[in-house]
């Protein structure tokens, strides 16, 4: 399966292009949230553990991740998208502040609430996840500030991410735009959507469903360990139609990824599993690194 040697083959030339390539983010702005303690008793409330809090976190999350994990491939980074005005949205700018992340084209929305993501660790276990701020679509005037700085850096980038959870940011007006901008100037575009069908007529060169969200799309039921590889196996031309990508990278977890690109073999690569209680956001990271290497010249 795939061709032996071709992931490597210009893989430092690729890498110093990194910081010669401008990359704009747009999507879906949360705050991942730690909060880490320790637990040594059941509450007596109910029989759960009580954790003593230690310590807190925030990092960025959904297109905030993507534009982190850009930046610290060694890209310049444009961040685009809409957060509130509360509290967890000055947490998310202080986040980005501190990653090096500009959010000068960050929307604020008066009376929006932040998307959070808050875990609760204990002695290294993930208890739980807390998870509240608006997945409404933002309003008419953070919408129309947000076109407006989608023009300016899809003028000026390389290449673009959308992070699209499906939480507000990427309305009917900003897919119009999108697809508008890019029969103008194709820039490359790679989309990482809950529901990439929504792009299909965008004009994108990759999306990067993950096992879930592909088998999904494809009507198929799911299964688990090495046989979605086998699922999945030839179903790349019928990923490529019902997206209208270039190339479909599907993630598959700790057993990597498929890569499928028309008449070519799929290709997979592998993946090192590491037992880690704050290893969210594989995907974001997955994302902006194909977006590099696709901006770089990839083939």
């Amino acid at each position: 399966m795939g061709r032996p040697g071709a992931p490597t083959a210009n893989l430092a030339r690729l890498i110093r292009a990194f910081p010669r390539l401008d990359v704009g983010v747009l999507g879906d702005l949360m705050v991942d949230v730690y909060v880490e303690g320790v637990t040594r008793r059941l509450a007596r409330e109910a029989p759960v553990p009580t954790v003593d809090i230690e310590l807190r976190h925030d990092e960025p999350g959904g297109a905030a991740n993507a534009a982190a994990n850009v930046g610290a491939l060694g890209a310049s980074v444009t961040l685009l998208g809409v957060l509130g005005d509360d509290p967890d949205g000055d947490a998310l700018r202080e986040a980005l502040r501190r990653d090096a992340v500009g959010d000068g084209l960050v929307v604020r929305q008066i009376g929006r609430r932040t998307l959070v993501k808050q875990r609760v660790v204990a002695q290294g276990q993930l208890l739980l996840r807390l998870d509240h701020g608006d997945t409404t679509p933002v309003g008419a005037e953070a919408e129309r500030t947000l076109l407006e700085g989608l023009e300016r850096v899809h003028a000026r980038a390389d290449a673009l991410i959308v992070s699209d959870y499906g939480y507000g940011t990427i309305t009917p007006a900003v897919l119009e735009r999108l697809a508008a901008l890019q029969r103008r100037a194709p820039k490359v575009l790679v989309v990482d959507a809950k529901d990439g069908l929504r792009y299909t007529s965008i004009g994108v060169t990759a999306v990067k469903p993950n096992y879930e969200q592909a088998v999904r799309w494809l009507g198929l039921t799911p299964l688990r360990g090495e046989r979605r590889i086998a699922q999945l196996d030839r179903r790349g031309p019928d990923l490529l139609t019902l997206t209208g990508a270039e190339l479909v990278a599907v993630t598959l977890d700790s057993d990597g990824a498929l890569l499928f690109e028309p008449d070519t073999p799929p290709y997979r690569t592998f993946a090192r599993p590491e037992r880690q209680s704050r290893s969210t956001g594989a995907g974001d990271t997955f994302a902006a690194a194909l977006t590099l290497a696709l901006a770089g010249g990839a083939q």
